[in-house]
């Protein structure tokens, strides 16, 4: 994350595969158990760091390609991150 903010146009696809490791996956899509196992266990710091880093995402995203190109991924994400944490955690 912290690359992918310092240099986002050298990290190039990083940028989107980072974003869409942490998005849980929707129904029929992915695969939950794959996510869920690297999802638990994380301090509430760490998930509202991980929510900061989306939240940037979102507005250097808008800014380079405006709202309508923005993925949902992103919104998908930060309500995981936002909300309660998994059991486990």
């Amino acid at each position: 994350m912290t690359w992918c903010i310092q240099a986002p146009d050298e990290v190039d696809v990083i940028q989107d595969n980072l974003l869409y490791q942490l998005e849980p996956p929707a129904e029929g899509r992915g695969v939950p158990e794959w996510f869920a196992e690297r999802a638990i266990g994380f301090s509430a710091e760490q998930r509202a760091a991980v929510a900061a880093y989306l939240r940037w995402y979102r507005d250097y995203a808008t800014g380079r390609w405006g709202e309508s190109d923005l993925p949902g991924h992103v919104e998908n994400a930060l309500a995981y991150w936002t909300g309660d944490p998994p059991a486990g955690s």
